[in-house]
C-alpha cells in the first residue's frame, strides 16, 4: 500500500473519503455533554486568577485541615507546608484552567462545548498529517484515524489533558520535519514553556525530542551497527544532532519557568514514585488500600469493568500495531520512532488514563515503519492486487466510521457499553449535582456542606452564593490522610456523626456509587437525617428541615420521579436503572421495583435492570414469606433472573440469585 499505487488510483477518492469519514468520528464523538467531576475546580480555579490576577496554591476553605502542627497530615507528592502552616501545592494545570474559565466567562457552557470538540478535531487533523507527512498511503491512514479514535475516545472529556495532546502532537509534527532548523529548535522550546504550564505530561515533551535525539546521536557511536540502510540528504546528523541537543536543554530549562520553578519541575517524577511506592495502580476499587486506589483512571488498562469495552479491544490491536511497527523500526534502524514506540507503550501499561497518549503516538508512527520496511514486499505482490487492495480496504474503513458514527448519534453505541457518555452539548445533568445544587441554593442550609469525594467540586461551585470551593479536590493535591478520611465515611468505617460535630455542618450532599451506599444506608435509618432532595444519582441530607418536608419511601410519587429521571438522560431506561439503585441502596424496595421495571419497559434489553428488579423483588419477597408464606414476589424475582440471563446467558449476577430464588422456592413448595 505505498503511496505510489495508492494515491494515483482512480478510486483515489473512496480513501479520501475513509479519512473524511474517521475524522468526522472524532469529532462527533467529542460532542458531548460536559461530565467531568473536577469541571468545578478547573473553573473555579481559573476564575480566581480572572478575578485577582493571582496563581493560588494555597486554600483555607480546606476546613478538615488541622490547624495544629501536630495533627496535620502527611503532604501529597509534590506537596508542602510554608512557613506560615499554610497547604500548598504546585498546579500544572493553572494555565489550562484560566483558558477554560475565560471561554467560560465569555461563552457560557456552550463555548466549553465548543472548545472541547476543537481541541479534539486539532488533535486529530494533526495525526493524520502527521501521518501523510511520514507517507502513510491515505488508505492506512484513514485505518490508524479509526483506530486512534476508538482507543482514545474515553479521554475526550474537557479536561486539562486535552491541551496536553495537542501540544505533544505539535512537537511531534516538529520533530517529524524534513530538516531541523533553529525555527523548529525556537517552537519547539516556546511549546514546551506552555506545556510545562498546561499539564502535567510536560516531561513527555522532554521525552519526545530526547528519542530524536538518540537517533541522531547513535549511529554517529556505532556507525557500522546502528546507521541507516540509507543516509537522510537533508541536514547532516552531526548539525541536527547539536541542535536537538540545544532543543533539549532548552526544553529543560523551560521546565523551571513555572509559579513554583523546581517544585512543578519534579512533581511529575515525585508522582511517578509514589505511585510505585504505594502500589496505588490496581484493577478494581480497594477497600483498605491507598485512597487513591479508589481513582479509576488509575486502574490497569485491562481492569476486569474496563476489559470487554470497545476501547479496550482496539487498546489491545494497538499494541499489536505497536510490535510489528517496531520491529519495522528495528528493520530500518529507526531508533527514534522505536523509542517512542516503546515508550509510550509502556506508558500506557501502567494506568488506563495513558492509553490515549500511547493511541497518538504508536499509531502514525507504527504504520509509518510498516510502510517503510515492507514497501519492497508490497511492489511484490501482483499488479491487481495493489490496485484494488486499497480502495476496497479504504471503502471497509469508511462504513465502520459511518457505522459508529450512527451509534454515536443514536446514543446506541454509549449505551451498548454502558458509558455515561452521551451525544450532546450543555451540562451532564444526570451526573452531573446541578439540580441538587439547585435545590441547595434554594434552601440556603446554613454552615459547610459535606460532600462526597467525586462530587465535592462540582457541589461547592454550582451552588450559589458560590462557596469557597476546595482547590484541594485536585486529587494530586489532596492531603491522603483527609481523603482517606472522606473515604471512610462513605464506606461506613468511620461515624459521620464524629465528623458532623467536629466541623459544624448540617448538610451532606453526595453521589450514591458503591463508594457511598454504606453512607447512604446510614443516614436514611438515622431519625436525626432527613433526605431534602432525590434525583437519580444525586441526595441531599440535611438536619434542617423538618420531619413533615422530607422525603421518604411513604410519600415519595413515584411515578412523577420516574417521569422526572427519564426526562434528564437521552436514554432513559439507562437514568431509571441508576435512579432504581439508588432507591435500591435507601432500602426503599417497593419504588425501586416500580423504577426498575419502567426502566425494562423502556429498555426491554437492559439485563442489569431485570436483574436487579429481581433483587427487590427477592428481597420484598422474603419479607412477605415470613409475613403471610405467599411466594409471588419470589416467583415473579425468578421471572425477572431468568430474562436477565435470556438477554445474557452468561451474566453471573443473575445465574447466582436464580439459583438462590428456586432453592427458595422448592424449599417452601413442599
Amino acid at each position: 500500500m505505498s503511496p505510489s499505487h495508492t494515491d494515483v488510483s482512480r478510486r483515489w477518492w473512496i480513501a479520501a473519503l475513509a479519512v473524511a469519514a474517521t475524522w468526522v468520528l472524532a469529532i462527533l464523538m467529542s460532542v458531548r455533554p460536559l461530565t467531568s467531576p473536577d469541571l468545578g475546580y478547573h473553573l473555579a480555579y481559573g476564575e480566581t486568577f480572572l478575578d485577582t490576577g493571582r496563581i493560588v496554591d494555597s486554600n483555607g476553605f480546606l476546613y478538615t485541615l488541622p490547624r495544629q502542627s501536630a495533627d496535620r497530615p502527611t503532604p501529597g507528592p509534590g506537596c508542602w507546608y510554608d512557613a506560615e502552616g499554610r497547604y500548598r501545592f504546585p498546579n500544572a494545570n493553572w494555565l489550562s484552567q484560566v483558558v477554560m474559565a475565560s471561554v467560560h466567562r465569555i461563552f457560557g457552557v456552550v463555548g466549553l462545548c465548543v472548545l472541547q470538540s476543537a481541541l479534539v478535531a486539532a488533535i486529530f487533523g494533526l495525526v493524520l498529517w502527521t501521518m501523510r507527512r511520514i507517507n502513510v498511503p491515505y488508505a492506512l491512514a484513514s485505518a490508524g484515524l479509526l483506530l486512534t479514535v476508538l482507543t482514545a475516545h474515553i479521554r475526550f472529556t474537557l479536561r486539562p489533558e486535552l491541551f496536553s495532546y495537542l501540544l505533544l502532537m505539535l512537537q511531534l509534527t516538529l520533530l517529524l520535519n524534513r530538516r531541523i532548523s533553529w525555527r523548529t529548535v525556537v517552537a519547539l522550546i516556546g511549546l514546551q514553556l506552555l506545556f510545562v504550564n498546561f499539564h502535567s505530561y510536560f516531561l513527555l515533551g522532554l521525552g519526545l525530542t530526547g528519542a530524536f535525539w538518540l537517533d541522531r546521536l547513535l549511529p554517529s557511536l556505532w556507525p557500522k551497527m546502528l546507521r541507516r540502510p540509507t543516509i537522510r540528504q537533508s541536514g547532516t546528523p552531526r548539525t541536527e544532532t547539536f541542535l536537538l541537543t540545544f532543543a533539549l536543554a532548552g526544553q529543560l530549562i523551560m521546565c523551571f519557568v513555572n509559579p513554583w520553578t523546581w517544585r512543578l519541575a519534579v512533581l511529575p517524577i515525585q508522582t511517578l514514585v509514589y505511585l510505585h511506592v504505594h502500589d496505588i495502580a490496581g484493577s478494581q476499587i480497594a477497600f483498605g488500600g491507598h485512597p487513591w486506589s479508589h481513582i479509576g483512571e488509575l486502574f490497569h488498562p485491562f481492569s476486569g469493568e474496563f476489559a470487554h469495552i470497545t476501547a479496550t479491544w482496539c487498546y489491545r490491536l494497538l499494541l499489536v500495531v505497536a510490535v510489528i511497527g517496531g520491529v519495522a523500526a528495528v528493520i530500518r534502524r529507526q531508533w527514534g520512532i522505536l523509542l517512542i514506540i516503546a515508550g509510550t507503550a509502556a506508558v500506557s501499561l501502567s494506568m488506563r488514563r495513558n492509553i490515549a497518549t500511547a493511541a497518538f503516538f504508536v499509531t502514525p508512527l507504527a504504520l509509518s515503519a510498516c510502510t517503510v520496511a515492507w514497501q519492497g514486499t508490497w511492489e511484490k505482490l501482483p499488479r491487481g492486487l495493489r490496485r484494488n487492495f486499497p480502495w476496497i480496504f479504504s471503502l471497509i474503513v469508511a462504513l465502520s466510521a459511518v457505522s459508529f458514527g450512527l451509534g454515536v448519534v443514536s446514543q446506541r453505541f454509549y449505551f451498548a457499553e454502558r458509558s455515561p457518555v452521551r451525544f450532546g452539548t450543555g451540562l451532564d445533568r444526570l451526573h452531573l449535582p446541578i439540580k441538587a445544587a439547585e435545590w441547595i441554593n434554594e434552601q440556603a442550609p446554613p454552615g459547610p456542606i459535606w460532600s462526597d469525594f467525586t462530587s465535592s467540586s462540582n457541589f461547592y461551585y454550582f451552588t450559589e452564593p458560590h462557596r469557597p470551593v476546595p482547590i484541594l479536590t485536585n486529587t494530586w493535591a489532596y492531603p491522603p490522610n483527609i481523603l482517606q478520611r472522606v473515604l471512610d465515611i462513605s464506606s461506613g468505617q468511620r461515624p459521620l456523626t464524629e465528623a458532623a460535630k467536629r466541623y459544624g455542618f448540617d448538610t451532606v450532599a453526595v453521589r450514591v456509587d458503591r463508594t457511598t451506599a454504606p453512607l447512604v444506608a446510614l443516614l436514611t435509618k438515622d431519625s436525626d437525617w432527613q433526605i431534602g432532595y432525590l434525583d437519580a444519582r444525586h441526595i441531599v441530607f440535611t438536619r434542617t428541615i423538618p420531619s413533615s418536608g422530607a422525603i421518604t419511601s411513604e410519600n415519595l410519587d413515584v411515578a412523577a420521579y420516574i417521569q422526572a429521571v427519564g426526562a434528564s438522560d437521552p436514554v432513559r431506561g439507562f437514568a431509571l436503572h441508576l435512579a432504581g439503585l439508588t432507591l435500591y441502596h435507601l432500602g426503599w424496595d417497593n419504588a425501586a421495583i416500580e423504577v426498575f421495571a419502567a426502566a425494562t419497559a423502556a429498555t426491554p434489553s437492559y439485563h442489569e435492570a431485570w436483574s436487579m428488579q429481581g433483587v427487590c423483588l427477592a428481597q420484598r419477597g422474603q419479607r412477605q414469606l415470613r409475613q403471610t408464606g405467599h411466594l409471588d414476589d419470589l416467583r415473579q424475582a425468578a421471572r425477572c433472573f431468568a430474562k436477565a440471563l435470556e438477554i445474557k446467558p452468561d451474566y453471573q449476577p443473575a445465574r447466582t440469585n436464580l439459583a438462590m430464588a428456586q432453592e427458595q422456592l422448592r424449599k417452601h413448595a413442599r
